[in-house]
């Protein structure tokens, strides 16, 4: 469940027919209103929340937690994310180097010829 604050009464569709074969609803009023967590989903509800009409005051406890939860999960993948972008360019600036002391090696040592005088 979500608690929503609404500016004016509203009803949601829940995709089902009561047994008279009219369109279930969750009907909002205004205030307060406890809603299955579907109906924040729902394109109704995403307009109304752009016109200002409603808004999410609150989520039930699980859904919380599970919030708080995703929120540290994807703060572990972003400190894993730079970690390894840490690592790419410390290893590129290592390969860089060894690149670089592979041509100085590889470079044709000059050696001069000297000669004793015989004296």
């Amino acid at each position: 469940m979500v608690t929503i604050l609404a500016d004016r009464c509203l009803a949601f569709a829940t995709g089902g027919k009561d047994k008279f074969g009219a369109p279930e609803t969750v009907k909002v009023t205004i205030g307060f209103n406890d809603v299955p967590e579907w109906v924040i989903d729902t394109p109704y509800f995403q307009a109304a929340k752009r016109d200002g009409l409603v808004q999410v005051a609150g989520y039930s406890e699980e859904k919380a937690m599970g919030m708080i939860e995703e929120n540290k999960q994807l703060k572990e993948r972003i400190r894993q994310l730079e970690e390894e972008k840490e690592l790419q360019s410390t290893s590129k600036a290592v390969k860089e180097a060894v690149e670089k002391a592979v041509e100085t090696v590889q470079k044709p040592i000059e050696v001069k010829k000297t000669t004793k005088k015989k004296g």
